[in-house]
């Protein structure tokens, strides 16, 4: 099992599996070649992710019928904690201590409609992801609230199911 990710500074995305493929990163559709990112005239979805973010913490963004979450992180470091359900831009999981310290922000709402997704970099292209842009995530059905908080330099975002 992967422990993190580096993306280089690139959004993470959260996208159910079946729609990674559709994800082409900083492919041009209309050329079908790699392109430099514009975030003032997005052609890409790399583009439209980064652009999302510059208004907001995370995003949700269309694609084939179905949404993405897109997160604002503050290194290059990705992990993902399973039994948190969070997201933070380090190597290492949050430790349960530090859970029970940190101070959480609502920054939005995420319907999922399935429960698999991967974790990938926002340049990547989904449709040939390789092994160090992606990891697996398994995410309950239904509403989210995106909660985000900051610790020693720490960015953490908890998808938090709503009951009921």
């Amino acid at each position: 099992m992967k422990g993190w990710l580096d993306f280089s500074g690139a959004p993470a995305l959260l996208v159910p599996a079946r729609l990674v493929p559709l994800w082409r990163g900083c492919v041009d559709p209309a050329t079908g070649e790699h392109a430099l990112p514009d975030f003032d005239g997005p052609r890409t979805d790399f583009d439209r992710a980064c652009a999302a973010l510059m208004q907001s913490e995370c995003a949700t963004l269309t694609l084939g019928g179905g949404t993405l979450l897109a997160l604002e992180l503050e290194t290059d470091h990705v992990v993902w904690d399973p039994e948190a359900l969070i997201v933070s831009d380090t190597t290492e999981p949050l430790s349960a201590d530090a859970l029970a310290r940190a101070t959480w922000t609502a920054i939005g709402r995420w319907r999922t409609q399935a429960a698999e997704h991967l974790l990938m970099n926002a340049a990547a292209d989904g449709a040939a992801l390789c092994d160090d842009e992606w990891l697996p995530v398994r995410l309950p059905v239904g509403e989210l609230v995106v909660e985000r908080a900051r610790m020693d330099y720490v960015t953490f975002v908890r998808l938090r199911p709503i009951d009921g």
